[in-house]
Order: structure tokens, then sequence, then C-alpha cells
């Protein structure tokens, strides 16, 4: 077992000459010895550990890299306002100084995103893309998924707009910390079982504890752009451009939130004809990854059709 930066000094963006966009390093762990390769990127608020339940269940076949997100954990982020392509470059930078050609790409939420960036631009470096409640909608405009922040969210992609570099000093040192309450992020049995019940988990489950008490990882500053970058992008019209291998899971929230619910079933809607995506839906909320119905069983049989 593996756990290693990407120490890159120079990004693709760098390379061909922009100099506003801060170069990166992707910080993973890697896991197995197969010559086919998965990489996973986790959800918002989660080091890349958040996959380990991939890591031990492809291990033996494939090699795994469990990476952090940009400005999260120990991967470094951007100093300004970015764009889709910018995500990309980023991850093929890393792509390119571990020698990977074409991989399997695994990616929940936010991480799913990031994920989906790679596959819009760069379908020629991914076999197959897992999407984990992830690609299927566009964030609204004051998306619940980001917590505290949503309603600053119209604010806040306005003055990324306007400012770019300028605006994220700022918003870290008076707006962020008001967001990061530290109450709801202390690693405490209690906040672990508030977490489970209001994600519809079962705090049996090993991999949620572990997650909850060894990957949780904060937001930092250099983290808001990927959070704008996310909230400004069309994911819908950017998974409907794909045409490589995908398989989508997506949260029912079916006798959990009727409104969520029906607003899965409404997206869910604009892929179910397009053939080159397969669409599962898992009972729960939005970690489908650690639902009571396992996806790993179908996420295995897509990856290997896929990897033939």
């Amino acid at each position: 077992m593996k756990v290693a930066p990407n120490r890159s000094e120079v990004s693709p963006n760098e390379a061909e000459g922009d100099k506003n966009i801060m170069a990166v390093h992707c910080y993973f762990k890697k896991v197995g010895t197969g010559k086919e390769s998965i990489v996973f990127f986790p959800a918002a608020g989660f080091s890349g550990i958040e996959g380990e339940i991939f890591a031990d269940y492809f291990h033996q076949d494939y090699q795994l890299f469990l990476c952090d997100l940009p400005g999260y954990g120990r991967s470094s982020g951007f100093d300004q306002s970015i764009k889709t392509k910018d995500l990309a470059d980023w991850v093929i930078q890393f792509f390119n100084e571990e020698k990977l050609d074409k991989v399997h790409l695994i990616g929940h939420s936010v991480g799913g995103f990031v994920c989906l960036c790679v596959a819009y631009h760069y379908p020629d470096r991914v076999r197959s893309l897992t999407l984990l409640d992830s690609g299927h909608f566009n964030l609204p405009r004051f998306p619940s998924e980001m917590g505290k922040s949503a309603v600053l969210m119209p604010l806040l992609s306005l003055l990324s707009r306007i400012f770019k570099r300028k605006i994220y000093p700022f918003i870290g040192r008076y707006i962020l910390p008001s967001i990061e309450d530290s109450s709801d992020t202390i690693e405490t049995q209690e906040n672990f079982l508030k977490f489970c019940r209001w994600m519809h988990l079962n705090d049996a489950n090993p991999y949620v504890s572990e997650a909850f008490f060894k990957a949780a990882v904060p937001l930092k500053q250099a983290g808001l752009p990927l959070h704008i970058c996310f909230y400004q992008a069309r994911p819908k019209k950017m998974l409907s451009a794909i045409r490589i291998p995908v398989c989508l899971f997506y949260a029912s929230y079916e006798g959990i939130e009727k409104k969520r619910e029906q607003f899965e079933r409404k997206n869910i809607k604009s892929f179910l004809n397009q053939p080159n995506i397969r669409i599962i839906k898992v009972p729960g909320a939005h970690y489908v990854l650690w639902s009571e119905e396992s996806p790993l069983p179908e996420t295995a049989e897509f990856i290997r059709a896929a990897g033939n």
C-alpha cells in the first residue's frame, strides 16, 4: 500500500503560458497492482479515503488511486476562479506524472463532477466513468448540497467572475469561518450518529465510521474555486455530450424526502434513452456508495465490461 503526493511544480495551464492558474498537486493513496487503473475522487468534506470501500473490493485486480480533491485534505488548490477545463487539466497532469494512459474514473458528488470534467474534455484518457449521485443535475440557485454557503452562492459566483483571484482571500478571511462552523465538524460519536441519521446510513457500517473519523477534512480557501466552478457549470449538458461508457448511480430518496425524490426522478429522465449511460437507482440518500444495497457488484460488472 502506497501513499504519495503528486509533486508537480507546473500545471498544464502554466506550461502553456497561462500564469493565472495556481500550480497544484494531487495527494493520493495507491492500493493494488493490477494492469488497469481506477481513480476515485470523493465528496466534499472527505479525503480520498472515502473510497476505501472500492479499494478493498478491487485491489486484487486493479491499481486504485484514492485522491484528495483540490483544496481538501493534502491536495493543494487553486488561487483564483477556474473553469471545467482547468479542473480537467489538473487531473490529466496527475495522470501524466503517474504514467496513467486510460483509466476508469469513479467519483462521488463533487468528486463525480471532477471526473465528469475529465471525461468531457479528455474522453481519450478515460475507459469508463462511474458517477455516484452526481452529473445528472445542475445545482439550483441556492444549492442545499453546499450547506450554509447556499444562500451566498449567487453572490460569490458573481464576485468570482468579476474579481477572480482577489475575491478568494476576502472569502477565506471573512466568510469561510462562518460557513464552516466547527461545532458541525467535530469528530464525536454524537455527531457521527447525527450524520448517519441525516444521510440515512447504517452507523454499524465500518466504512462510514472510518471515513467520518479518519477522512473528514475541512473546506479551505484553496477549495473555494472548485465549489464555485461546480456551481457555475452545467453538468447535465456535459454528461449528455459524453459517449464513453457511463454508469450512473442515483439516490432515490424514496420515503426520505419527497421533494428531493421528485427532483432526482425529473433529472434522471434526461438520460434514460442515452445508450452509453447505464442508470441504477439506489435506495437511500446521497451517500450511495455506503447504501445497504451495495453498488459494488454492478460497478465491478460495468468496469470489467468497459475494460474489454
